[in-house]
């Protein structure tokens, strides 16, 4: 009986003089069926690890109530402003006086972290009943918000040109500030 010999090279580098045979492919392919359970372990270790640098970069956990009220507020004064001074009724950031309540998820939920369930209590110059605005904060930092459009018009105002203009106030985005205490 004949063997075939074949040079290949090994983890080494160099050619492989050892004359392999069926039986030595055998004895490799069961050492890689061993392998490759750890090996698979260790990718998907890898895979979390780098999941979890990716979203502590991201500023998943830099989603506080406290930023979201003051981003909210801040962002809703300017868009406020901005908007009365397109239907004729100048002001500025300053005057508008927001303040905001949020809560994500109700009394069981901690008030942090991304998520579909922040609902956010504001009032403002001129309202005396709160306004509830809707919230999708995103791990990135960043929100959608949705006002009432009883208290903050419909999606479109007419501005003192008489022309229909997207309303500022009725849905917005915002990022915040990834440097902002608490």
């Amino acid at each position: 009986m004949t063997t075939k010999t074949t040079s290949r090279s090994t983890a080494a580098g160099g050619p492989d003089t050892s004359g392999s045979t069926t039986a030595d492919k055998g004895t490799r392919r069961r050492r890689w069926a061993r392998l490759r359970p750890s090996a698979g372990a260790a990718v998907t270790g890898v895979i979390v690890v780098a999941a979890a640098a990716v979203l502590s970069v991201s500023g998943g956990q830099d989603v506080t109530r406290v930023k979201v009220q003051n981003s909210l507020q801040t962002s809703f004064a300017n868009l406020w402003a901005l908007q009365q001074t397109e239907t004729g009724h100048p002001m500025t950031p300053a005057q508008v006086h927001p303040a905001a309540s949020c809560d994500k998820g109700g009394p069981n939920v901690p008030d942090a972290g991304p998520g579909g369930d922040w609902i956010c209590q504001m009032t403002w110059t001129g309202q005396t009943e709160p306004g509830k605005f809707e919230l999708n904060v995103h791990a990135n930092s960043c929100f959608t918000a949705s006002g009432p459009g009883s208290k903050v018009g419909s999606f479109t105002v007419t501005d003192t040109a008489g022309r229909e203009v997207t309303n500022p106030v009725y849905a917005f985005d915002v990022c915040m500030d990834p440097d902002a205490s608490a």
